[in-house]
């Protein structure tokens, strides 16, 4: 690659979709339209970059990066869509995208990213991250869902740490209508109780086997009030069994109090290639290595 005159890189402009949907369907099985890249990157809610690396006109990488908050208002920016075409890897195509992308990111308190095995390689090499965590979906079949009665008695037995505070990404009622209700490939439904209780539910429906899931993409609750969360989780459920879901998935940490409940409610881990790795570029904010500060969710990622 070195004195290669026509490798170029800049920031993504929309004649370039067509050439980002070949890039991105030929990595993944889940397909995506030009519709997904107009949202993500040209209609977002959040300041959303995207840099693409072409050789001859030809796209061979890109790496996005979106500013997010979190509830307190730690600046994240979060890696998003890291594809380079397999023929390039390992030439620092990578890196330069990456140099690149700081041009427009110097403000931030950390940069994350929810990577399968090969960014999670990469992301350590070249960005210096660390993966605090592998984030396994927790799943339920439907045919071993508990009562309601169970779920009620069940509420005694857990221990709650008021004391703690996770850190989660802000889900503003603005963030709310970009993210779930404008989105071009799934349709959303929110499980509510009030502001401060509420869950956003999808129906996902494998193309081969027609098996549907039903996800619980993202779960708000104050962490003290077990009886709504046993609630929103009673809700949930039965809704997408209305919707004809056969298994239920959703993310929980292992140090939150949801992860104890699920676990009761024989929800069994599920292994995924999916990691959450970060870099504290604010020293302040050293102390978020530990992954038990963290609270995420599926939605968190920009492929639920």
């Amino acid at each position: 690659m070195d004195g290669n005159d026509n490798l170029i890189f800049r920031k993504a402009e929309e004649k370039d979709i067509e050439q980002l949907v070949i890039l991105m369907n030929s990595q993944y099985l889940r397909k995506k339209s030009k519709d997904y890249f107009l949202w993500q990157y040209f209609n977002s809610y959040y300041p959303t970059i995207l840099i693409c690396a072409f050789i001859n006109d030809e796209l061979i990488g890109m790496f996005g990066l979106q500013t997010r908050y979190l509830e307190n208002g730690i600046k994240v920016g979060q890696a998003i869509d890291l594809l380079i075409k397999s023929q390039w890897r390992g030439q620092g195509v990578f890196k330069q995208l990456y140099q690149e992308i700081l041009r427009y990111c110097n403000d931030i308190d950390i940069l994350c990213v929810l990577a399968n095995f090969n960014g999670k390689q990469v992301s350590e090499k070249v960005i210096g991250c660390k993966t605090l965590a592998k984030i396994d979906s927790l799943c339920l079949q439907i045919n071993d869902y508990q009562s309601q009665l169970k779920l009620s008695c069940l509420a005694k037995n857990w221990q709650i740490n008021k004391n703690s505070y996770l850190h989660s990404f802000l889900y503003s009622p603005e963030i709310i209508y970009w993210r779930f209700q404008s989105h071009p490939d799934y349709q959303y439904e929110k499980i509510f109780i009030d502001e401060n209780n509420w869950t956003i539910i999808k129906i996902f429906q494998d193309s081969v086997t027609g098996h549907k899931y039903g996800d619980i993409v993202a779960i708000n609750y104050q962490y003290d009030q077990v009886n709504n969360l046993i609630t929103l989780l009673e809700k949930s459920i039965s809704q997408l069994k209305h919707k004809e879901a056969k298994t239920i998935t959703l993310w929980a940490m292992p140090h939150n109090l949801l992860y104890q409940i699920v676990n009761d409610l024989n929800f069994e881990k599920l292994e995924q290639e999916r990691y959450f790795c970060i870099k504290v570029i604010n020293p302040d904010y050293n102390y978020l290595y530990d992954f038990s500060n963290w609270d995420l969710v599926q939605s968190d990622s920009e492929i639920y």
